[in-house]
């Protein structure tokens, strides 16, 4: 609030009893008179209402980000089903074959590594990483034989 010296004029306003009370009390426990704590309400009021289109600001923009949000969830839960019935196709392909027709998964056609499962099938074997770890596995599908040749790969 201004500390200045220039005169001031008074303002007639009407209130309730309860809310004269409200602002003596207010006033009082500030030690101010209920017309200087008055003065700084209105002399406030400018500050107030810039945090008000602040905040206004920053709920519209909140509310942006869940509505983007909402969308992507929404479209996710729409391609559970396509997804869901894909990938049952591709497990029922696996089960049959022992081959994935997915695109760009074209390894699963290569004559190599049907004849390594063909050679490896049912047999048990410890594969070791690069990091030095070991563990088990049993050479049942293409998947198996690509985990092992994976893991154990060396890349200098």
């Amino acid at each position: 609030m201004e500390t200045d010296k220039t005169p001031r004029v008074n303002v007639g306003i009407r209130v309730s009893p309860r809310l004269k009370n409200e602002l003596s009390m207010e006033a009082s426990a500030l030690g101010q008179s209920v017309s200087e704590y008055g003065e700084n309400i209105l002399h406030n009021r400018q500050s107030t209402n810039e945090e008000i289109v602040k905040l206004k600001m920053e709920i519209f923009e909140k509310d942006a980000v869940i509505e983007e949000l909402n969308s992507t969830i929404k479209d996710l839960k729409e391609r559970v089903p396509q997804d869901l019935e894909r990938m049952t196709k591709v497990g029922d392909a696996i089960e049959t074959k022992g081959t994935a027709p997915l695109p760009g998964r074209t390894i699963y056609n290569d004559e190599r590594l049907h004849y390594l499962l063909s050679q490896l099938k049912g047999r048990h074997d410890l594969v070791k990483n690069a990091f030095g770890d070991s563990f088990k596995i049993q050479y049942n599908t293409m998947d198996d034989v690509l985990i092992a040749l994976v893991y154990s790969s060396k890349i200098n």
